[in-house]
């Protein structure tokens, strides 16, 4: 038996008890807030899924049909989505995403509880424990398939492990965590350099700092994360992910967008609130305190710098909550324990900073849970988000079905919804807003496009050559929904713009595919290189015809 079980097993009764009572209880809050929050997917996990389908199948790390484009920037978490596709490719990928970042959430919370333990003790740690546990919209990222939940895990334990006493043999897992963590995001690289540089600082100030046996630990671990960026440059031809080139433009061009991004997600939480506290904690001159407090800030002004992103869950904040929690929960805890040195009134100025604490603790949670009554527009705004996303994939998924009739594998489709037509089709997607495609990421301008979703490139689709083009949403309609070709083109996206210089109107003809079962029709644009239609072998629902001729 480790020694870690002999002490656990020397605890007496009424403490084993109670942590298995506290662990039920936040087990049985992690479930209350997922069936809370309801259903949720989003297009964009479709992205990083069809690499791992194509890696699990034998066709390496490549998007939709063998298309060589860096469209993801979460490796390592594509990596483990390919696992289960190994073993059975017909398994629902966002059920299996979901149950692999189920541990990491576990993780995520054991993290926080140890992290908060370097300062305070149970009942305080709990406490920021079940802060992280009524977050929302780390419940939202545990949905969303994204690798959200794993690398904010990664990122925890790593600091959890960094916070321990000097000599304390868990100090040895610090970076090997950061350097997962690295690489299960491509952003991961900024902590870790903060990790790297905050140990060399620390050696120095301590007058410790041995720099050949610094290297024998960090070494390794460098070396394997620049091993990985030298492949992934030489597999993609990029020094970064296309994501990255396609969202560029985001601070040149909506410069105030980050700085509203991080004022509505730290004002929504409630973390200005603690500003004061924090200040009080930080005149401490902890080394655990000031690490937590130099990376946030640092954190926040790297999301200022990109300007966030669209999704509702504050995905860019959710690695910095945990480490905001814990801060929080020392905070109060400072708070208690100025109150309690005091020489007059100790008892009562104990009590009354404790009635303060959970005061502020208790409002940070409500803010930060979504499921709590509130009057606030943007909280019931994130409370509709979720279903009506969820229902919109869902019509997706549909369409991909249809599309995967229409188009024969290896033709190239034009989408605005890459993930879930790339991952269903087995067509060569060309997606519209770059994320998917390097040729319009790092060529592209923002031209009748929000820059916060990626780019557009009217001039490279001659270079492109697509086959065929969808119409934009709604996508099902009617088999008379439209009157001619002419009709049908105007419905396409962007096709307005990509008629300067490629002849979408007399380049291409329309079709559609009707759905018997239901009477609907998803009508599309193919390019008239043949004479006739490509062969297609349909199931008995489907129709495919031209009703405006070929």
């Amino acid at each position: 038996m480790s020694g870690r079980l002999r002490a656990f097993s020397r605890r007496p009764p009424a403490h084993i008890a109670l942590a298995v009572t506290a662990s039920l209880a936040l087990a049985g809050l992690v479930v209350w807030q997922i069936f809370a929050v309801g259903p949720f997917r989003i297009d964009d996990a479709y992205i990083t899924f069809s690499f791992s389908k194509n890696l699990a199948t034998g066709h390496g790390p490549v998007f939709s049909h063998g298309v060589r484009v860096e469209g993801y920037s979460n490796f390592l978490w594509m990596v483990l989505n390919a696992l289960p596709l190994v073993v059975d490719p017909t398994l629902d990928v966002y059920l299996s995403a979901r149950l692999l970042a189920a541990p990491f959430l576990v993780l995520l919370l054991f993290a926080t509880y140890h992290l908060a333990r370097a300062r305070v003790g149970v009942a305080w740690a709990f406490a920021a424990t079940l802060l992280v546990a009524m977050h929302s919209d780390l419940m939202w990222a545990l949905l969303s398939g994204l690798e959200t939940v794993p690398y904010t895990a990664l990122l925890t334990a790593a600091f959890a492990c960094q916070a321990a006493p000097l000599g304390a043999r868990r100090r040895r897992w610090a970076l090997p965590l950061m350097t997962l963590a690295a690489l299960m995001r491509i952003d991961g690289f900024l902590p870790l350099g903060f990790l790297l540089a905050w140990e060399l600082l620390e050696a120095r100030v301590q007058r410790r700092l041995h720099l050949l046996g610094y290297l024998r630990r960090a070494g390794p671990w460098l070396l394997l994360y620049a091993t990985w960026f030298v492949w992934r440059y030489l597999y993609y031809g990029l020094p970064l992910p296309s994501t990255y080139y396609a969202k560029a433009l985001l601070p040149i061009l909506d410069s105030k967008r980050g700085w509203e991004y991080a004022h509505e997600k730290l004002t929504a939480t409630g973390a200005l609130l603690t500003v004061p506290f924090l200040i009080l904690l930080a005149h401490r001159l902890v080394r655990s305190v000031w690490m937590l407090l130099l990376f946030a800030l640092g954190h926040i002004a790297y999301v200022i710098r990109v300007g966030g992103d669209w999704m509702p869950f504050a995905r860019f904040f959710v690695p910095i909550v945990p480490i905001a929690c814990v801060l929080w929960v020392w905070a109060m805890a400072d708070l208690a324990a100025r109150a309690r040195a005091l020489r007059r009134w100790p008892r009562r100025l104990h009590a009354a900073a404790l009635l303060v604490s959970v005061l502020v603790l208790g409002r940070l949670a409500m803010c930060s849970n979504n499921a709590w009554p509130d009057t606030d527009a943007g909280k019931r705004a994130r409370l509709w988000f979720p279903g009506e996303n969820d229902a919109h994939v869902v019509r997706l998924q549909r369409v991909a079905e249809l599309l995967s009739l229409v188009v024969p594998s290896g033709k190239r489709l034009v989408t605005d919804y890459a993930g879930t037509v790339g991952y269903f089709t087995d067509a060569h997607v060309i997606d519209m807003w770059g994320l998917c495609n390097a040729t319009i990421a790092t060529r592209g301008n923002a031209d009748g496009v929000r820059p916060m979703f990626g780019r557009t490139c009217h001039a490279c689709y001659p270079e492109l050559r697509p086959d065929y083009f969808h119409i934009e949403t709604p996508w099902l309609r009617s088999p008379n929904a439209f009157a001619s070709h002419a009709d049908v083109v105007k419905a396409v996206w962007q096709a307005d713009a990509i008629q300067r210089y490629l002849d979408v109107l007399g380049g291409f003809r329309s079709g559609r595919i009707v759905d018997q079962r239901d009477g609907s029709a998803l009508f599309f644009l193919e390019r008239r290189a043949e004479p006739s239609p490509p062969p297609r072998n349909l199931p008995a629902w489907a129709r495919i015809d031209y009703p405006f001729g070929l």
